[in-house]
């Protein structure tokens, strides 16, 4: 489909809030998903400058500790969330066993023999928390790849310097969450690279990924990392249905 056909769309910056809330935000997710992102994004629409893992971080940590329904995102305090990221920083943040432990028990776990999709939490945990910088290369038993501060261990040091002095309304840049728009997903790009999530083709950097040309944001059925990094700025385009 030409671009031309899209003159009415909005070309998105591809550090938006709206773009990465319409990839999270996942028709197909459970329930107190949608408020737990809503509620993270409050918390970071003043500072969001595209850092996709501090977004993730908090949304996935909100849902850990309400999906049981005893209380809603809203009512988790910026302290308790302080505290909960202030671990040590010598290993892994101890909000990733936290988040690790919850997403199973709100059906977000991946069944060996199944042919279901891996459910899109899951997606979301594993690329924020992946201490590897993706599939491991081939490599002699004897000499292991040692694991790395992940996306979120990084993140969540930021984010307790952050939410220590948090003062809605106190910094530049807007204080509101941007609507998003329930429509199909639209992605102009010269090159798509298909490949499974088994495939051995590893993804770009997303901060290496240039950004996108024409986007409709939606509750696309996709994972944010594999969007964002499949993409290149180009004259085709694509649409990803919502599902």
């Amino acid at each position: 489909m030409p671009a031309a056909d899209h003159a009415s769309d909005t070309r998105l910056d591809p550090k938006a809030l709206d773009l990465e809330l319409s990839l999270l935000l996942n028709s197909a997710a459970p329930s107190g998903w949608r408020s737990a992102v809503v509620k993270a994004a409050h918390l970071l629409c003043e500072r969001y400058r595209g850092d996709w893992a501090e977004l993730h971080t908090l949304a996935l940590l909100l849902f850990a500790r309400t999906h049981a329904g005893d209380r809603p995102p809203r009512d988790v305090s910026v302290e308790e969330l302080v505290r909960a990221l202030d671990g040590p920083t010598a290993e892994e943040n101890r909000v990733t066993k936290e988040i690790r432990q919850a997403l199973p028990a709100a059906g977000q776990k991946f069944e060996l023999g199944e042919r279901h999709e891996e459910p899109q939490l899951l997606q979301v945990f594993r690329s924020v928390s992946d201490r590897y910088g993706g599939p491991l290369p081939w490599c002699d038993e004897w000499d292991p790849v040692p694991p790395r501060p992940s996306p979120l261990d990084h993140a969540a040091k930021r984010l307790v310097i952050y939410l220590s002095t948090y003062q809605p309304g106190h910094r530049n840049g807007p204080s509101h969450v941007p609507e998003v728009g329930d429509g199909p997903l639209h992605v102009e790009a010269d090159r798509l690279v298909m490949a499974s999530r088994h495939s051995l083709v590893p993804r770009p950097a997303p901060e290496a990924a240039p950004p996108f040309r024409a986007v409709s944001p939606s509750t696309a059925r996709t994972s944010p990392s594999s969007a964002r990094a499949a993409t290149r700025a180009g004259g085709h385009s694509s649409s990803i249905p919502r599902r």
